[in-house]
């Protein structure tokens, strides 16, 4: 299997994840966590097009990456927020008992 269709693969499989969590109701990422995944998706599909096409951009492969690392900053920060949450609703629950 050649780079080419390995990276095409690769890229339809990032499309396919982003716009079911743009599409899916379960997925429940509010506005931002949405948008995000609606870039994911768009530069996936402009980097299949480009791929299909001949062209070869680095655009929206920058794009892409960019927007899959706020995916996942964004992720890390929504769980340090939990745990920082629960750890206060603890500390709350012990002073009062």
């Amino acid at each position: 299997m050649s780079a080419f269709a390995i990276n095409l693969v690769a890229v339809v499989g990032i499309f396919i994840w982003a716009s079911w969590c743009v599409i899916y109701h379960g997925v429940k990422d509010g506005l931002v966590g949405k948008l995000l995944f609606a870039c994911v998706a768009i530069s996936a599909l402009a980097i299949i097009i480009h791929s299909l096409t001949g062209r070869y951009e680095a655009r929206p492969f920058i794009t892409m990456n960019v927007c899959i690392a706020m995916v996942g900053v964004r992720h890390v920060f929504i769980n340090l927020h939990k745990q920082y949450c629960e750890s206060l609703r603890k500390q709350n629950n012990a002073k009062h008992k």
